[in-house]
């Protein structure tokens, strides 16, 4: 391998220091995009649903985007009639049990909803619930949670069998696990994570044996300071083991029914409601 000069490792870190900064500025320029598409859907429901009219009652009808994340832009809560009131799945709480702010727009509601789904012998059972959410990862079964907390009844759905091969999601940050507390989750996700004197600093280098390029370094979560503002720390906790302690809560929450192995197929949006259809996968 050529042997590489100070000049050029210097050059490699201006690289990485330019691009983290374009990066940062990029994700400001998102967040802010965001924010304004959450106030235009506001602004579309005072436009779907005026007061009065025979859709008032109706909760975040057809406003939502698949691909929209707006949980963390500020989506205003709906004060008065003229607005509609939005649920959808989400994990950021608002006062009113009706209303949930948006992690990920998955599913549409309205007041009632009709899950229908079929067996093997093609036959068709159908169930009603107030809210149905379409994904059983950590999102889905929050959402499942946090409703049953708040006395709402729910029915996931999703295709695979509620394990995972892979580690996903890495770090839980401090919102989160705020709500873990208040669901009485915060110390199985802090047991089952890392250990607390696990070295969390982060190394960019040209290969495992290979040249050093920059370090970050970061405490360990028994030696992070704990913000004053909050009594929970961020945990290191890969998904394959937050999983199944999320998917063991929402199965103990008596107004959650989960429907793994269930492929969600479409969905019929009508005045009366929603109906939901499902396919009962067995292999």
């Amino acid at each position: 391998l050529p042997r590489v000069g100070q000049e050029d490792l210097e050059r490699a870190l201006r690289r990485l220091r330019l691009e983290a900064v374009r990066s940062f500025q990029r994700l400001l320029k998102d967040r802010q995009r965001l924010a304004d598409r959450a106030d235009e859907f506001v602004g579309q429901g005072r436009r779907l649903h005026p007061a009065g009219g025979p859709h008032e009652q109706r909760i975040g009808a057809g406003l939502a985007q698949p691909q929209q994340r707006v949980a963390h832009c500020g989506l205003r809560q709906a004060r008065d009639a003229r607005r509609p009131r939005h649920i959808a799945l989400g994990i950021d709480g608002v006062e009113d049990p009706q209303q949930v702010q948006v992690e990920r727009f998955d599913i549409h509601i309205l007041n009632s909803i009709s899950l229908q789904y079929r067996l093997d012998n093609d036959e068709r059972a159908e169930i009603k619930t107030p809210v149905l959410i379409v994904g059983g990862g950590p999102i889905g079964l929050s959402m499942a949670i946090e409703l049953g907390w708040r006395g709402i009844e729910s029915i996931l759905v999703d295709e695979g069998d509620g394990t995972i091969e892979h580690p996903r999601t890495g770090l839980i940050a401090v919102r989160t696990m705020e709500l873990f507390r208040r669901w009485g989750l915060a110390q199985r996700v802090r047991d089952c994570g890392f250990p607390d004197d696990y070295d969390l600093s982060m190394v960019f280098c040209t290969s495992l044996n290979g040249l050093l390029l920059d370090r970050e370094s970061y405490p360990s979560m028994r030696d992070a300071p704990t913000p004053p503002e909050t009594p929970e720390k961020k945990q290191r906790c890969p998904q394959l083991w937050l999983q199944p302690i999320l998917t063991d809560a929402a199965r103990a929450e008596p107004r959650a029914r989960l429907l793994f192995k269930h492929r969600f197929v479409s969905l019929q949006q009508d005045g009366e409601g929603v109906t939901a259809t499902a396919t009962v996968l067995n292999t």
